[in-house]
């Protein structure tokens, strides 16, 4: 504690920690960043789905102004992982700022993953997946 006239006093109930250090320190931090008022959020950006399934999967983003929905941008998907087929290389959000393809997968075996990027310049960028996980039938997993 620091008494009437600023110098430290011990309180006489607890003496573990002080409160304040006398004299008062500081430090100080540079913090470096980036700030983009354009943000792009992945509505569901991973997937567990049964290993085998024949499946059409749509794949959403929401494009982003300082939290508030973008309408009319347009996002590129691409598939860079696994084997899926896309139903189109690009979609254009929506007055909610939604845009979404589907990845059409067939007997799925490995992990899918596909980019959405803002385009032109691909910036920012989410990651989306499907990975294959094997069923068990019966509550032990039989």
């Amino acid at each position: 504690m620091v008494d009437s006239d600023g110098h430290w006093a011990e309180p006489h109930h607890h003496r573990s920690c002080p409160a304040v250090f006398s004299p008062p320190q500081s430090q100080q931090a540079t913090v470096l960043a980036t700030s983009t008022a354009l943000d792009l959020a992945a509505v569901t950006p991973q997937r567990w789905i049964a290993q085998g399934a024949t499946i059409s999967i749509p794949l959403t983003v929401q494009a982003l102004d300082l939290g508030a929905p973008l309408a009319n941008v347009t996002v590129n998907f691409t598939l860079i992982q696994g084997t899926a087929s896309l139903s189109a290389a690009s979609a254009t959000t929506n007055a909610s700022g939604f845009a979404t393809v589907t990845a059409n997968l067939a007997n799925l075996a490995e992990n899918v993953r596909v980019t959405a990027c803002v385009a032109p310049n691909n910036v920012p960028a989410r990651l989306l997946s499907c990975s294959p996980r094997l069923l068990r039938s019966g509550p032990w997993g039989r």
